[in-house]
């Protein structure tokens, strides 16, 4: 019996062995994460604070720089290595800061090239702050920085405390009000920090014995007004630093004072913490 066959369509085409697609996505997908993890531990690595930790040994070691010896000018040699001490302690934690700085923005190119977003949390407050800053033409006398974990408000120089005085220049006490009366009603529920900073002038007063007690109440000062404005007490932190903690040395290679070192060291810094 024969076999009907049906006529072939000489237009039908042929199908080809049908592959799976996309079998290889998730090898590309791993190696660019293999690739992003590499790039942020080459990052941290680069960062480290070895260096830091380098220049911090050298200040203890210049600290203690063995026998007392006397120096052509009659300067001894402990009193030179307290000198070179404190410079060295100042670049030690300028580099702090600047790691700190890197790191937050390798964080921040991170998050961006995975398509995500590093949130700061005091972002918007810093830019009300910011605002009133530049109103009030204080860029010089008047810092705001923004962190992923923190915020700092540093007030800087005479102008904002007069020379050896822990009261605020009347001038400037309504524009100050108005910027804690924000972060008290805005960051309420945060830990504030207040820190007093001044140059390494030695002071002896009847109202100041030392330096520690002038830093201390001038932090104090902006501690009352950030109550007044209704942050609680159980969220107010006061320390005076007294000259221990300088953003730049307050005297150069000689020893010889540095007036605009020593202007920029003389700071009051509110601090904001993240819950």
């Amino acid at each position: 019996m024969a076999t009907e066959h049906a006529p072939q369509n000489p237009h039908e085409e042929h199908e080809e062995p049908h592959h799976e697609e996309g079998e290889g996505n998730w090898l590309i997908s791993y190696a660019d994460m293999m690739t992003l993890l590499m790039a942020f531990f080459a990052l941290m690595y680069a960062l480290s604070p070895q260096q830091t930790s380098s220049a911090t040994s050298s200040a203890v070691a210049a600290q203690n720089g063995g026998p007392t010896k006397q120096m052509d000018n009659g300067e001894t040699k402990g009193q030179a290595a307290g000198q070179s001490q404190g410079q060295t302690l100042s670049q030690a934690q300028a580099a702090n800061a600047e790691a700190k700085e890197k790191m937050e923005i390798v964080q921040e190119s991170l998050a961006e090239a995975v398509g995500g977003k590093v949130n700061k949390p005091f972002k918007d407050l810093a830019d009300k702050l910011e605002k009133m800053i530049k109103e009030n033409h204080l860029e010089n006398q008047v810092k705001v920085e923004s962190f992923l974990s923190s915020l700092s408000l540093k007030f800087i120089g005479s102008t904002v405390f007069g020379d050896a005085q822990s009261e605020l220049n009347p001038e400037l006490v309504p524009v100050v009000d108005k910027m804690l009366a924000l972060i008290a009603t805005e960051a309420k529920e945060n830990m504030v920090t207040l820190e007093g900073h001044t140059d390494d002038r030695p002071i002896v007063s009847e109202r100041f014995p030392s330096n520690w007690e002038l830093s201390a109440q001038r932090a104090g000062t902006l501690a009352r007004m950030l109550e007044k404005d209704g942050l609680t007490r159980d969220k107010i932190l006061v320390v005076g630093y007294a000259d221990s903690k300088p953003v730049a040395p307050n005297r150069n290679e000689k020893g010889e004072p540095d007036p605009v070192a020593q202007a920029k060291n003389r700071r009051v810094v509110v601090q904001l913490l993240k819950k």
